[in-house]
């Protein structure tokens, strides 16, 4: 039986029609990608199978206590996200927030209730049924392991320890947006329903939410504008087109591949009726009145037989960019020296910066959110000054930036008027016909810039980019707003263009077809990766191979994705190493005891918790024991290992060059 099912659904909003038919099934197991334009309904489809909306036409039916988890693109307050949650003075804690209706606490709350019930009435055989119960509950939830489990979520989401107990209303907007994606996952229901799981997520984010999806053992429909989300995560693709929904089998690229063959299927059967009407009518016209008429008669009937026209295959508008040829300049382009970044020359977020971009090179920056890539590029950009070291342009160059929040945009002005004040057009009629390749047409152009949409901004953003004449683009972040077909138009114009580009990016397709060297930036430093995407997931999986191996990361329920190892991949640090200074032979000795008496304590407190772990699973600690009071003690060890695996890698950090250079005593 299907977990949920839309029969023949009819949407209209303002009198308009959204959706106009659409039937989708959602079974256990299902892995399902839900795609369209922009504006084609998507995330309405997601709230009416969410229970949100109700249709106005047709039905949806649910399977009998089905759990759905919905994921809003923004922050949101509807359903079981109120507004108080996020804004209120006394919202809960990010880990309030995100485990309290984890079923596994749930259930343990339950079984603490219980116990204490128990202690007033030993002998009370529905009280011992029911804590057989909530523990079999709590065992098919995840047991004792559910606070590492929602920790881990949060970790690799982007949260450190530190905001665990900062109330929800202090994160932004983006960060609300992945504390409750956490929720959901910790939740575990039965569907979950992603609106652009992957929007506020970094690229080490992005990858474990996949291989998490991949192990997933409910059903998934997602929305996603990430290719490679869709290629390594669904199995199914549901297309919303004009109101209706097609299904196509495999992931993203065989649906591509598919939709392709079958709008030149159904072209060819056009022209092929096109012709055949033609051949008839010039058959009749010209033996109508001849010795031929009978003949001509029978082709009339024949043509009339044909029955309608076949209609001609839909053309939807779609983006035109094309990058005129890139004015000459010097063979260096650009040049950084011992460059730092940031706000504040106290504290500034990335120091010792090295690096040279020469003509015709495509380079994208990469790393966590926060780690600086924004801030190094508005440097570069000269809308902050550096901190320290310098940015050299390089002869002939002229430089454009694309902000990520749109900020260039005048929006006092319209469509029309903005494009005119560029200078770089003759007239109305040049820029009107420029405008319409970026979909601005008719009374579209007279539109304040205020009042349009994202992908809008986005758009006209990109034109003034594309009219500005500089060989030099710097773009932040540019695919947020736009849907695939605009993404797929804008990589293959950045991808055929001759000139010089540095690019922010989240979206991974567009990566592998724009960037031909990487600089990552991470814990203020940059590391060079020479080559293209593939040589940088390889690079990028080795480094996490060798950081899980490694105590400094004591984060549970990691799950990495594992690759073979790549080929040389020529790295340059942001800085040449300088030898450590060495300490005197005491406060060796002092490091290296302080060292084993860690090693000591975590190796008496890892046995500790696996001994916990054997008899949290042991239904005799329900019946007897202390339950409660083992698992307090299970997650103090747990924390107690964490701070000991940090102060360990510390210390050993310290210690290895210094055995490099001295062999210890």
């Amino acid at each position: 039986m299907a977990w949920l099912s839309a029969h023949d659904v009819v949407l209209e909003y303002a009198g308009q029609p959204v959706l106009q038919g659409v039937n989708l099934q959602l079974d256990p197991g299902d892995r399902v990608g839900l795609v369209g334009r922009n504006g084609a309904g998507k995330t309405t489809l997601l709230r009416l199978l969410a229970g949100e909306l109700l249709p106005d036409a047709g039905g949806i039916e649910r399977a009998s206590q089905l759990r759905v988890g919905l994921l809003h693109q923004e922050q949101e307050t509807e359903a079981n996200c109120t507004s108080a949650d996020f804004a209120s003075e006394t919202s809960p804690s990010l880990w309030e927030y995100t485990t309290r209706s984890s079923p596994a606490r749930q259930a343990e709350e339950r079984m603490r209730l219980v116990q204490q019930q128990l202690e007033q009435h030993p002998d009370d055989s529905d009280y011992w049924r029911q804590l057989d119960e909530w523990t079999s509950r709590y065992e098919a939830a995840g047991g004792a392991g559910w606070p590492a489990a929602a920790r881990s979520a949060l970790f690799h989401l982007g949260f450190t320890a530190a905001d665990l107990d900062r109330p929800l209303a202090q994160f932004s907007g983006g960060q609300q947006v992945r504390a409750r994606l956490a929720r959901l996952l910790v939740e575990t229901p039965d569907i979950l329903l992603l609106d652009e799981p992957t929007n506020h997520l970094d690229l080490e984010a992005i990858g474990w939410l996949e291989q998490f999806m991949v192990q997933w053992k409910g059903a998934l429909l997602v929305v996603s504008h990430d290719r490679l989300f869709l290629d390594r995560v669904v199995r199914r693709i549901v297309a919303l087109e004009n109101g209706r929904t097609q299904e196509y089998p495999g992931n993203y690229s065989h649906y591509a591949q598919l939709r392709a063959e079958r709008e030149q299927q159904e072209q060819e059967r056009y022209e092929q009726d096109q012709r055949e009407r033609a051949r008839l009518r010039a058959y009749i016209d010209k033996y109508r009145a001849g010795n031929r008429a009978t003949m001509a008669k029978s082709r009339e009937k024949w043509l009339t037989r044909l029955g309608d026209p076949v209609t001609p295959p839909p053309k939807p508008s779609e983006l035109k960019v094309q990058f005129p040829e890139p004015l000459p300049c010097g063979r260096e382009v650009l040049r950084w020296r011992e460059l730092s970044v940031g706000y504040d020359a106290a504290s500034p977020i990335l120091t010792g910066l090295e690096g040279r971009l020469d003509q015709g090179q495509h380079l994208a920056l990469v790393g966590p959110n926060g780690a600086g890539k924004s801030t190094l590029l508005k440097t570069i950009a000269g809308l902050l000054p550096p901190l320290a070291g310098r940015v050299k342009l390089g002869v002939g160059v002229r430089m454009a930036y694309f902000s990520q929040d749109l900020s260039q945009l005048p929006l006092d002005q319209t469509v029309l008027d903005a494009t005119l004040a560029t200078g770089r057009l003759t007239g109305q009629e040049e820029a009107r016909s420029l405008l319409a390749r970026f979909l601005f047409r008719g009374d579209a152009v007279f539109a304040p810039i205020h009042t349009l949409s994202g992908g809008e901004k986005c758009r006209l953003a990109l034109l003034q980019l594309m009219v500005s004449g500089a060989n030099l683009l710097l773009l932040d972040e540019p695919t947020n707003h736009l849907d695939l077909p605009s993404r797929e138009a804008l990589e293959q114009a950045l991808a055929e263009w001759p000139g010089t580009l540095i690019v922010i990016s989240h979206d991974r397709f567009f990566l592998s077809r724009v960037a031909q060297r990487f600089l990552h930036v991470e814990n203020g430093q940059g590391e060079w990766v020479e080559g293209g995407w593939g040589t940088y997931e390889h690079w990028s999986a080795d480094r996490a191979s060798v950081q899980a191996s490694s105590p400094r990361h004591p984060v549970p329920g990691l799950v990495r994705s594992s690759h073979a190892a790549a080929a040389t991949v020529q790295q340059k640090t942001a800085a040449p190493s300088r030898p450590h200074p060495r300490p005197p032979a005491q406060e060796l000795r002092q490091l290296r005891q302080q060292i084993r008496a860690w090693e000591e304590r975590i190796s008496t407190l890892e046995a500790e918790k696996q001994d916990l772990a054997k008899s949290l699973e042991d239904p005799q600690l329900y019946k007897s024991g202390d339950p409660a009071a083992a698992v307090r003690r299970y997650e103090e060890v747990g924390q107690e290992l964490d701070n000991l695996y940090q102060q360990w890698a510390a210390a050993a950090e310290q210690l290895e060059p210094l055995d490099r250079s001295t062999p210890a005593r």
